[in-house]
């Protein structure tokens, strides 16, 4: 084992024989520094990140997730991407890097599936059971890291206790708060509605409603909208109801926006859905056995 610096105030890097099982590869303090970042590609290790203060972002195919003062981010083995500090508010983090099928098992167990998790640390514990492995090694002075792995393992298995906690506990109100917003759209189907009643409706920001919506049904609210508004037209043309009552009904400005909507939704023009919709109704010309 020795000691490095590398834009950080301490960082303790193991140099022993890998251990397929668990092995710690560094630990250490991050100061603010809008200078540090960092790059992976197909990272063989996972990242185990708490920001004390600042703010910080991380890139990746995703898109950019924002980590502020009081998060935790774990970058699991294979993630490609990149993170680095805000550049007005740089932040400082403590972190341990780790591999080995112990954290491959767990983090699977754990239903720890995205290469990028960011949390939001209710309390104090993962930030403590860092402090400590920092501290192990920190302390440490010998050849045998049998011993100082052994601990750092017991400290990891705790943190991803936790986020499997956490994850539990923001999947329930994710779920619940999109399911709430889907409900008001399936609702107010032939309302008038905006992102902004939406919000207000939740008490909660417009940029909140978007996200929560999107991470479980993969779609904006108002895209959703849309799409049930051209089913439900669907069913109404179906219906034989006139195009023209349908605009209204369903509260498109005019009956040529509406027209607009439906093909691009459904890739003809209301008037097209409706002729085939009257081809089907029609009986054809019964057909006896080919001879």
């Amino acid at each position: 084992m020795k000691y490095l610096t590398n834009n950080e105030r301490e960082q303790y890097v193991n140099v022993s024989r890998p251990d397929s099982f668990f092995e710690l590869i560094q630990c250490g303090y991050t100061p603010a520094n809008p200078e540090y970042e960092i790059y992976r590609y197909k990272s063989s290790i996972y990242v185990l990140e708490y920001v004390i203060s600042g703010v910080g972002y991380i890139d990746s195919d995703s898109g950019r997730q924002t980590v502020k003062a009081g998060d935790f981010y774990l970058l699991k083995r294979g993630f490609t991407g990149h993170y680095y500090p805000d550049p007005d508010e740089p932040y400082q983090k403590i972190w341990a890097n780790v591999r080995g099928n112990m954290i491959d098992r767990l983090t699977e167990l754990c239903g720890i599936s995205s290469p990028a998790t960011v949390m939001s640390c209710r309390d104090s514990g993962i930030y403590d059971d860092l402090r400590s492995i920092c501290g192990i090694f920190a302390d440490f002075d010998g050849d045998d890291l049998s011993e100082p792995m052994r601990q750092s393992s017991v400290r990891i298995a705790d943190i991803l206790t936790i986020v499997r906690s956490g994850l539990d506990n923001s999947e329930n109100e994710l779920r619940t708060d999109a399911v709430r917003i889907r409900d008001c759209l399936d609702i107010h189907l032939c309302d008038d509605i905006s992102l902004k009643s939406i919000a207000d409706s939740m008490y909660m920001h417009e940029a909140t409603v978007i996200r929560v919506f999107k991470e479980r049904y993969g779609i904006t609210p108002m895209k959703y909208l849309a799409a049930i508004r051209i089913e439900a037209a669907k069913r109404m043309i179906d219906d034989g109801i006139p195009i023209g009552n349908i605009a209204g009904m369903l509260k498109f400005s005019d009956t040529s926006y509406f027209s607009y909507c439906f093909r691009k939704e459904t890739g003809m023009t209301p008037a097209q859905y409706a002729s085939l919709s009257g081809q089907k109704k029609t009986p054809g010309k019964a057909q006896g056995p080919e001879s």
